[in-house]
């Protein structure tokens, strides 16, 4: 039989091949031809320069395996953590290098030539322009509020801003706003030459470069600092901005503009007045201009803490569907396009510490979480009733095996019966040596506790034991908290226990109606106050989810504050579902933010949904009640097991690695949460959830133990 070989080669970037007949072969190259065991070919002429070459012959064309630097004037590394692609009509003056292995020596004689002639270039252009070559409409007689410092050079290119905490800006009266897709080609701007265009552009920061410094042909020195930047409509526009006039006045003016640009960072929408366009290499590129010409204005950030600055517009102001003003309008699309595509910052620009101790960037989680998870599916798909009716009659969740629990210790809540029970049983299946059984009735508790005995092998040497614990009460978690501060170790943690109430209650000591008091507070308390305990042994803590959580509107979260809306009636009328899926989503939106300030190197968070399952006490208010019967056949129609809706909580609880952390676990994958958890609007909501939920659950100190997974 003859050998097959398959060579599995990724496809290069369009724009990158050439079809030339002088560059296509028809044989293999010497190293595939040895890898092969084929004969190494004799050399034969390219394709097209002999007129009798057979049709029949395949067409190769040789990709190096080393990339080699482009000859674009490439200068300043960026340092972003993956490939960015700008538009092929944009002069990048940025090197797009994720390693320093890849950064070309400046020592390169053809790169050195074009950045001489692109400095040369630019700074003809910052410097020699008559303002009478202006449009006349190009600068506003608006001053900037940001706050100009005595410290900056006249030739300073950048009005330099003092980003003050707290700071906030008024709107500029921008006389026009330009799309990057509006900006006009190289051919255009040589022909209006020696006129020059300048375009005022809101935009999203993808990096800002290290500044550097050059020598002029004059011998002085300037610094110039590379900015590149993106809208909805183009991305990969570069702006050069030149600082300090030269070196002579470094000692007093160096710093401030150059500050002002590298108090931005990654993901900031700045409006940026009076950028100069330049054509350079037949692409497009743009410059700052002298004397303060061009503005910087800040319009939105994602701030790092309560004293970091921000910007003009708010998160609330960005994701509200009404409409506003063209340049909020304009702030908002370039807002949701920074916030899906551009990743986080690099470690040597922006704001990196704070009261002398490194700041982690907001949208990365820890180091050792830092996972790419391919969940197959888009957060939608996943959400649709497409693919929730495939999961529930068509998907067996797999039955977690080879993995042995001896020696550990678990805590499942609400395991007295239904999926609590089921999981806590596989957990013993896997030999765990001790299971917390935490319930709110005891003598259904310590029933439960028998049947586990009388079906386990390992009975003569496990040990279970019941625990009070009634999450309607704050007081009631703590002394359980507090409990399980003198087990010798613990393990695993599944917060299974909640509600579902056909009618609207109220829990007076609180004032909460009861799903939101169950199945969020007490919920996310108990997870704070038994983080203590999981670091101990690097643990996992497993909260229970729901597919629920996609199809809930939390019309809630339009409010302020959000929490106090669950002390009041619900409008226009109780809806069960729609107050059981709020809760649990909220739980999602907190934990997102939980795992920011706990590594998976302490302890590992995730959830579970078990699916829609028969045979618990999920709804055992409407038992016996119309409603209840009718419940009951839908349920036995499509839901599954206990014992399989089971299986996700103990994969949750025992299977994967760091990966997992802060993700959702069904049918033993990991898959895509509520898809607002992935979008601009579910951080803004997952930041406001979080602290107004830690503000009320203070009298716990769950600050301070939050805190302390900072150390």
């Amino acid at each position: 039989m003859a050998k097959k070989i398959m060579i599995l080669a990724g496809a290069p970037e369009h724009r990158t091949l050439d079809w030339e007949d002088g560059r296509l072969l028809n044989t293999f190259l010497s190293a595939f031809a040895t890898f092969a065991t084929q004969p190494e070919p004799a050399p034969t002429a390219p394709i097209g320069t002999d007129p009798g070459s057979s049709s029949d012959n395949a067409v190769w064309r040789s990709i190096p395996l080393h990339k080699a630097r482009l000859e674009t004037g490439l200068s300043q590394v960026h340092e972003l953590e993956y490939a960015h692609y700008g538009d092929p009509e944009f002069f990048e003056t940025a090197s797009f290098s994720t390693t320093a292995s890849t950064e070309m020596p400046a020592t390169d004689p053809a790169s050195q030539s074009i950045l001489t002639r692109f400095y040369d270039h630019s700074l003809a252009i910052h410097d020699d322009i008559p303002s009478s070559q202006l449009p006349s409409g190009s600068f506003s007689t608006f001053v900037s509020s940001f706050n100009t410092t005595d410290a900056t050079s006249r030739d300073d290119s950048v009005e330099a801003s003092s980003f003050a905490p707290g700071h906030h800006i008024h709107a500029p009266d921008t006389a026009h706003l330009s799309d990057l897709d509006d900006i006009p080609s190289a051919a255009y701007l040589q022909s209006i030459s020696p006129q020059t265009m300048t375009v005022n552009l809101i935009v999203g920061v993808i990096s800002i470069a290290e500044p550097r410094t050059v020598k002029t042909r004059w011998g002085s020195t300037k610094s110039l600092v590379e900015l590149l930047v993106g809208d909805e409509t183009k991305s990969g526009f570069t702006i050069t901005f030149w600082l300090t006039s030269d070196s002579e006045s470094n000692a007093q003016d160096s710093g401030s503009a150059e500050s002002t640009l590298r108090c931005l960072r990654r993901q900031d929408i700045v409006l940026l007045r009076n950028v100069a366009l330049g054509a350079f290499m037949n692409k497009v590129h743009g410059h700052s201009l002298r004397k303060g010409l061009t503005k910087v204005d800040l319009l939105y950030r994602r701030r790092l803490d309560r004293d970091d600055v921000s910007g003009l517009y708010s998160a609330r102001q960005l994701s509200s569907r009404r409409p506003g003003h063209p340049q909020l309008m304009k702030t908002k699309r370039v807002w949701e396009w920074a916030m899906n595509f551009v990743g986080g910052g690099g470690t040597s620009l922006g704001k990196r510490k704070l009261r002398s101790r490194t700041v982690r960037d907001w949208e990365i989680p820890p180091a050792d979480t830092h996972m790419a998870v391919n969940f197959g599916m888009t957060p939608e798909q996943h959400a649709s009733t497409k693919c929730w009716l495939h999961r529930q009659l068509f998907v067996t969740p797999p039955e977690v095996r080879n993995v042995d629990l001896k020696g550990k210790t678990a805590i499942v809540t609400g395991s007295n019966t239904g999926i609590g029970y089921e999981c806590a049983a596989q957990l013993l299946n896997l030999g765990l040596s001790r299971l917390i059984l935490a319930v709110r009735d005891e003598a259904k508790g310590e029933a439960a506790r028998t049947r586990l005995l009388s079906t386990t092998d390992t009975k003569d040497t496990v040990i279970v034991e019941v625990w009070k614990l009634d999450l309607l009460h704050y007081d009631s978690v703590r002394e359980f908290a507090q409990r399980a501060t003198g087990l010798t170790r613990l393990d695993i943690a599944v917060l299974n226990a909640g509600v579902c109430r056909v009618n609207e209650t109220f829990h007076a000591p609180t004032g909460y109606e009861y799903d939101i008091q169950v199945n969020y507070l007490s919920t996310s308390l108990l997870a704070i106050l038994l983080l203590p305990s999981l670091r101990a042994t690097t643990g996992r803590l497993v909260v229970v989810s729901s597919d629920k959580c996609c199809w809930t509107k939390f019309a809630e979260s339009h409010q302020q504050p959000i929490l106090p809306q669950f002390k009041n009636t619900m409008k226009p009328k109780w809806d069960m579902g729609e107050r059981y899926g709020t809760s649990k989503l909220m739980c999602q939106l907190f934990l997102s933010q939980l795992v920011k300030h706990v590594p998976a190197s302490t302890v590992t968070v995730d959830l579970a949904a078990p699916g829609f399952c028969y045979g618990s006490e999920f709804a055992r208010d409407i038992n016996g009640s119309l409603s209840g019967v009718t419940f009951g056949l839908w349920v036995h129609l499509m839901g599954r097991s206990c014992s399989l809706g089971a299986r996700s909580l103990v994969a949750a609880a025992v299977n994967f690695g760091s990966e997992v952390h802060g993700q959702f676990v069904e049918d033993c994958k990991i898959r895509p949460q509520a898809p607002i958890l992935y979008k601009p609007e579910g951080e803004r909501v997952a930041e406001q959830l979080w602290s107004e939920t830690l503000d009320e659950l203070s009298f716990a100190g769950v600050r301070g133990i939050i805190q302390g997974f900072a150390t």
